[in-house]
């Protein structure tokens, strides 16, 4: 992590501050470039500091305004009173994240500077919060279990997928809507018994996971600490090993490919202490998209797309609080058994509140299946798209559904511009279309179809008829 300060009025002061790799009062030291000047955080302030032992700074100036880095600093006085001498304009300090380089070809003994970069295992090992690691295309094979040693503390460890230039790794989506382009993005590899563990405050963008494996009995990513994301990134898992998940516990998945095609079961994402599961997309062969098995996990997924599994959103948790699991545009297709399914629990009230809200749901077993068998689930289904399901909700006894689109059997051609081909695109003339709560917005994770076959959307002037 570095830090640059600019404008101060005491001109040798200014510069770029790097982790010096020391304490001050426990709190890390930042050294400038080639000078002896420090910043450092006491105990309410940031400070700046010189001392020619590298060890132990003493104070020139605080901050009396702020102990945050960012928003920039402001307020600079002197430790003795009043303001450093010709401090006009004041001081501004802007954190600035360390680009690291990653390639296929390393010979391992780099600094991971874009001239000598790091390998995978150096990487892992070796980045600190602030880095941002550049992974460049090509394939990275993982046999064994590794681990992202370090977590992200106070700033974020990023691991990021690129070609040629650092920001071309996502290529976006096939026509628009399909799965995403992975051209340029590097593909870690998974084999044997392969799998990555990262702990807390990791970003993981634009990059290819896959593991094909007959032994592996563990997630593919698995969170020890929290909040960890993946943007962009596809995770596909084929695993024939054991009943295992894609991602366990990671807590954003944005704009993500996962999939998990275990004949064995399992589920593209197992959330632990929650989830915000955004415009992805989820395909299980045997299992489901999102497995709950734990109380008082709040899931979200919104403009998600479900299809070829068995069950969109299974919760198996029956203790406690229960999951509260929300459904906001999205769409399941083709799935052999419930959108939501919920468990049994033969002693106690219902402990789980699904909310469904703007979702389409065809040609699928159930929309919502519960397995209680005290009371009824107290649930709410908000503007629901539903066609050719072979069962009506069971276990929800006569709780209301509000604003119900109808429901035919006009087959796929009805709703999606191509639902064989994975295409679920509204057709111009879906039912669904700008149908939805928000005035003008559609029913499902797509909206329509443009002239011309390009990704669509609804008039913000002109409500379909």
């Amino acid at each position: 992590m570095a830090y640059v300060l600019s404008g101060f009025g005491t001109s040798a002061v200014n510069g770029t501050y790097e982790d010096n790799a020391t304490t001050k009062n426990s709190a890390r030291v930042y050294k400038k470039t080639g000078a002896s000047y420090y910043i450092y955080r006491g105990a309410a302030v940031w400070c700046i500091g010189t001392d020619t032992s590298d060890t132990n700074p003493t104070i020139l100036y605080t901050n009396s305004a702020s102990a945050v880095l960012s928003p920039p600093l402001t307020g600079w006085v002197s430790n003795a009173g009043g303001s450093p001498p010709g401090d006009s304009p004041i001081g501004t300090v802007t954190p600035q994240l360390t680009e690291r380089y990653v390639t296929s070809s390393a010979g391992g003994s780099g600094d991971g500077t874009s001239g000598n970069p790091w390998t995978l295992t150096q990487a892992l090992a070796n980045a600190t919060p602030g880095d941002r690691v550049n992974i460049k295309t090509g394939t990275y094979t993982v046999t064994t279990s590794v681990t992202l040693t370090n977590s992200g503390t106070g700033q974020a460890i990023i691991f990021r997928g690129y070609d040629t230039t650092i920001t071309d790794g996502y290529q976006g989506r096939t026509n628009g809507n399909g799965a995403l382009v992975t051209t340029k993005m590097p593909n870690i590899s998974f084999t044997g018994s392969g799998r990555l563990s990262v702990a807390t405050n990791v970003i993981l963008e634009s990059i290819n996971f896959t593991r094909t494996s007959s032994t592996s009995t563990s997630s593919m990513i698995t969170v020890s600490g929290s909040r960890v994301s993946l943007i962009r990134c596809v995770a596909a898992d084929s695993s024939t090993g054991a009943s295992v998940n894609t991602l366990n516990g990671v807590l954003n998945v944005i704009d993500c490919d996962v999939s998990t095609n275990n004949s064995s079961g399992g589920a593209c994402i197992l959330p632990v202490t929650g989830a915000n599961i955004i415009g992805c997309r989820l395909q299980a062969t045997s299992g489901s998209g999102v497995l709950i098995n734990a109380a008082l996990v709040g899931v979200t997924a919104s403009r998600c797309t479900f299809f070829s599994m068995t069950t969109g959103i299974k919760v198996t948790s029956t203790s406690g609080s229960g999951a509260i699991p929300l459904a906001q545009n999205c769409t399941a297709y083709g799935l052999t058994g419930a959108f939501i399914e919920l468990p049994n629990n033969a002693t106690s009230a219902p402990v789980t509140f699904p909310v469904l809200v703007d979702c389409h749901v065809t040609d699928c077993a159930y929309v919502a299946y519960s397995q209680y068998t005290t009371l009824p689930v107290p649930t709410i289904e908000v503007n629901l798209r539903t066609r050719d399901n072979t069962n009506a909700d069971t276990g929800f006894g006569d709780w209301p559904a509000y604003g119900a689109v109808t429901t035919d059997g006009g087959g796929a051609s009805t709703d999606y511009a191509d639902a064989a081909g994975g295409d679920f695109r509204l057709v111009s003339s879906a039912p669904g279309k700008a149908a939805g709560v928000t005035a003008y917005g559609s029913i499902g994770a797509l909206e329509p179809v443009a002239t011309g076959g390009a990704p669509g959307f609804s008039s913000p002037l002109i409500r379909a008829a």
